[in-house]
């Protein structure tokens, strides 16, 4: 394996006392090519090790062929039925993570150090060699499908699937749902071929996060570096979407709501806009944190809900600022009226001293809560891997947070967000 360093850097001018370095971590290249992340912590008895592969939920035909094809890894591999699985990861004292995404799947273990050399010859067959049988999938289907049920009855699952279609557009990989009906008329050959298309070592990263001793190292590379490589990466499918360029108002009825869900929609941008961090401390101000100005008129000074927020929500495809409440049929009208006014005032209105002060500190919190776990840590390199943001993205954070001032918020906000094209959704009402 050759070891080369992962991130370069950067010093912000004046580092926030507050705030820990993101921890170093150590680059590796298994005999096959797949790259390994190492952080290591001696101090710790519980190792984390995690498989990232590229290809997901918008790479798949239907949504939950990707979610199902992460979920089955562990229901059965060429060399071992799901019941052997479960007892070999269960008398280890060890547990399983799996997950998709739009782009990306995860699979992953925790595991106590002396039992994680045992533990990978495992985890590299439940990722590569896995056999998806037909009666552990129609159990499994048939969960996710009534699990999916539920969720569709819901005001917010309707609000936002309506919100999503109306920004992406109704066929856009973003906005698909997979409906009970869909997801059993899924076939093991489905599963299959979208597993064998994606998840392969060309497409795979791992993750790991422990004592991560070079005899484990060795155990790791011979387990997953030995799995065949014939495939250069999969290409993803990203479709940058066009934002509507007028106000949209939908209201969708949900049967026996008692409340409603609220989504606004407005347009952002790309993380690889250079204003893009800049853009998300000023929709953190209006909605990120519980002294924001969202939350400071329309619950606490008004109590339209008990509930609301906004968040700067980046795609590969594009940028949406979205804000989002539960309120009383009476209250929507007015809490839609507020959000929009308070948007708005970001811009017209420049936040106070206090205001920035409270901005800041929420956002170190953030900050501090990335380094304060060696598996938050090792969470936060897999988001800028799933995100494209740049190893040097936490740094970047410091700079932002570091730099604003409160003309930085209100020239963004003024810049950026446009109320009179907002998308709005109300479901229940």
């Amino acid at each position: 394996m050759n070891t080369t360093p992962l991130n370069r850097t950067i010093a912000p001018a004046v580092c926030p006392p507050e705030v820990a370095r993101l921890p170093q971590v150590r680059h590796m290249k298994l005999d096959n090519g797949i790259d390994l992340l190492v952080y290591d912590r001696n101090d710790m008895e519980l190792m984390s090790i995690c498989a990232l592969t590229r290809g997901g939920e918008a790479e798949a035909s239907n949504p939950a062929i990707a979610t199902l094809a992460a979920t089955m890894r562990s229901e059965g591999t060429a060399g071992m039925p799901s019941g052997r699985i479960a007892d070999a990861i269960d008398s280890a004292g060890s547990w399983l993570m799996t997950g998709s995404q739009p782009h990306f799947t995860t699979t992953g273990i925790y595991a106590l150090n002396r039992k994680a050399p045992q533990m990978m010859p495992l985890l590299r067959d439940i990722v590569f060699n896995p056999v998806f049988p037909e009666k552990e999938l129609a159990v499994t289907a048939g969960i996710l499908a009534s699990k999916t049920a539920v969720n569709a009855s819901t005001v917010g699952f309707q609000c936002n699937l309506q919100s999503r279609r109306l920004m992406f557009g109704e066929g856009h990989s973003l906005a698909r749902f997979a409906s009970p009906e869909s997801i059993h008329s899924i076939t093991r050959s489905d599963i299959a071929a979208f597993h064998s298309t994606f998840t392969t070592p060309a497409n795979t990263t791992l993750l790991a996060v422990g004592r991560i001793t070079h005899q484990l190292e060795d155990t790791i590379n011979t387990a997953f570096g030995s799995v065949r490589n014939l495939s250069e990466q999969s290409p993803l499918n990203i479709v940058p979407f066009q934002f509507p360029d007028r106000h949209i108002h939908s209201d969708v009825p949900v049967k026996d709501a008692t409340q409603c869900a609220v989504s606004i929609s407005l347009p952002g941008i790309p993380r690889s806009d250079s204003r893009y961090l800049t853009l998300r401390l000023a929709v953190m101000a209006l909605g990120g944190y519980f002294g924001s100005r969202l939350s400071q008129n329309i619950r606490e000074d008004k109590g339209l809900t008990y509930g609301i927020s906004g968040a700067l929500l980046g795609y590969d495809e594009g940028g949406v600022v979205e804000i989002t409440a539960k309120c009383s049929p009476l209250h929507v009208d007015a809490l839609i009226e507020e959000s929009l006014s308070e948007v708005s005032r970001l811009a017209a209105e420049p936040l106070s001293d206090v205001e920035l002060e409270c901005l800041r500190q929420a956002e170190i919190a953030s900050l501090t809560s990335v380094t304060d776990s060696p598996y938050a840590s090792i969470d936060f390199y897999r988001t800028i891997i799933t995100g494209n943001l740049g190893s040097d993205y936490f740094d970047r954070r410091i700079q932002a947070v570091n730099s604003m001032t409160s003309k930085h918020i209100a020239d963004i906000a003024a810049d950026c967000l446009k109320p009179h094209i907002a998308v709005t959704v109300v479901a229940g009402r």
